[in-house]
């Protein structure tokens, strides 16, 4: 199968180059299928929960109730900072300093 995005040959529910979904869903009210990718039904409007949902669930995003993974990498990032921050401080302002 040929991506339709990037044209490249492809396997599977995602193009292995550039990412673009490659099957469809349908709509869970009406039956139609939209495009690959499409996030809401072209016919009736219907978000289609296979397309934008699960990529955030499977990210730790808001429908998976968890916190996402790079908000820790943020908070370590953050710490560590903090951590050179007071090792280069302590030294200049440190006891015996006046």
């Amino acid at each position: 199968m040929k991506c339709p995005t990037c044209g490249s040959e492809a396997a599977g529910r995602f193009c292995s180059d550039c990412g673009a979904a490659l099957g469809t869903t349908p709509c869970p009210k009406c039956g139609h299928e939209p495009p690959a990718g499409a996030r809401y039904c072209n016919e009736c409007g219907t978000a289609i929960a296979g397309a934008g949902e699960m990529a955030v669930a499977s990210a730790g995003g808001p429908a998976s109730g968890k916190a996402p993974v790079n908000q820790a990498v943020w908070y370590m990032a953050g710490a560590l900072m903090v951590g050179l921050i007071l090792v280069v401080a302590y030294p200049v302002y440190g006891p015996g300093r006046a």
